[in-house]
């Protein structure tokens, strides 16, 4: 299955939600339960503390057999039920007199107890264990009982961990659903940034569609300033550039068909001329094929022009511009032209020595100096004179092609 840009982003704000309100959940959770722990801990040594302190005198009679078993019982159930929990009193020896629950006879000595053990050297203390009698796990907790700083006994209270165990799960589950409803919001947060995020790519993307349908003219907004205004300004501005490239393109198309219709029109007329029996006329035949040969020449010096013109159009300075040697330059269109020279009877003269480099378009220049040397040969009359030159003038290199022909009037 293939799964686009916005299914993975979604996919991964998922995952950093998932992960984040996880964790953060698993703490709050494991918080939770160490707070109810710690207050249901807390609130049962408090309330054997205080059945403690409340049957100091009670206990002390009862051991001097100055008060019968039976008052001392009620008075015990009495707190057992205010307290909530099962109690348990034990002699200083963790021997067991009174217990809320159960005949007290059944119940070994408790001497060994952990909670008993720090109760009798005055500290409070708590221990999770299974009770042997019922087989229930419990939480016990136990209080030294004293008389005017004698130690009388020991309360022990302890309670079922079941129902602490459930308020822990339903504290849990209540989480648990929230954080459920937490990721199906940022679910829903997910699938709408990705959608705002991703419609400025959605658009780009129909756009370049329609860019390579052939509509030059499609352009998308490109407000704000963040890199995706950026990356829409500069897709506009190669739509345009590309407009710009396919006008200037059919342009040159019909410049092209314009300026060569009329010497491939004189070709074909000269042609047929001489196919309908005119080559059997030396002197019509000679002057038709000169006249072929002559526009032949325009086709090719048009074709040069509209490829220099197209390659202006389509060309930057940046791209161009090179050191060029001017000594080297000149002596190249010498030689390009040396055979027209000497069938015209023309001599061609340069001067240039030990110029510094200049920076310009190499085949941009030599078409210049063609096109000049070229006028002069063909307005020059035979034995004359041509001269190329090159000079440096402080700031600039001058050059300059001299002949004798009659020039272009004012």
């Amino acid at each position: 299955m293939k799964f686009g840009l916005r299914e993975r982003l979604i996919a991964t704000y998922l995952i950093l939600a998932i992960l984040g309100v996880g964790g953060l959940s698993v703490r709050f959770a494991l918080q939770e339960k160490t707070r109810i722990v710690d207050a249901t801990e807390h609130e049962l040594e408090v309330k054997a503390f205080t059945i403690a302190t409340a049957i100091g005198s009670p206990l002390e009679k009862f051991a001097e057999d100055e008060l019968p078993y039976a008052d001392f019982k009620r008075a015990l159930d009495r707190l057992a039920r205010t307290a909530e929990a099962r109690l348990t009193v034990l002699t200083v020896r963790g021997d067991p007199i009174y217990d809320s629950s159960i005949d007290f006879r059944q119940i070994e000595n408790q001497r060994d107890r952990i909670e008993v053990q720090q109760a009798l050297q005055g500290v409070e203390q708590h221990q999770i264990r299974r009770d042997p009698i019922s087989g229930e796990t419990r939480l016990y907790a136990a209080a030294i009982v004293q008389q005017e700083s004698s130690p009388q006994g020991v309360v022990q209270l302890s309670i079922p961990v079941a129902p602490m165990e459930a308020q822990i799960q339903g504290e849990w589950l209540a989480l648990a659903g929230s954080a459920l409803a937490i990721i199906a919001v940022m679910v829903f947060a997910s699938w709408w940034l990705a959608r705002y995020i991703l419609r400025p790519i959605s658009q780009m993307q129909a756009a370049a569609h329609s860019l390579a349908d052939g509509h030059f003219d499609r352009r998308i907004p490109d407000k704000g300033t963040d890199e995706l205004a950026d990356l829409a300004r500069a897709f506009n501005n190669m739509a345009a550039q590309l407009s710009e490239m396919l006008t200037k393109q059919r342009l040159f198309v019909a410049n092209a068909s314009h300026e060569l219709r009329t010497p491939l029109t004189n070709i074909k007329l000269r042609a047929e001329t001489l196919l309908d029996g005119a080559y059997s006329d030396p002197t019509v035949s000679d002057k038709f094929l000169r006249d072929i040969e002559s526009e032949a020449g325009r086709m090719e010096r048009l074709v040069k022009n509209l490829l220099t013109l197209s390659r202006l159009d389509i060309q930057t300075e940046a791209d161009t511009l090179m050191p060029i040697k001017p000594c080297i330059l000149l002596k190249a269109v010498v030689r390009t032209f040396l055979p027209q020279a000497e069938q015209k009877e023309i001599s061609l003269s340069l001067t240039c020595n030990g110029l510094p480099p200049i920076r310009g378009n190499h085949e941009q220049l030599h078409r210049v100096f063609e096109n000049l040397l070229s006028n002069a040969l063909k307005y020059s009359p035979p034995g004359s004179l041509i001269t190329l030159s090159a000079a440096d003038s402080t700031t600039e290199v001058v050059f300059t092609i001299s002949d004798t022909g009659f020039g272009i009037p004012p």
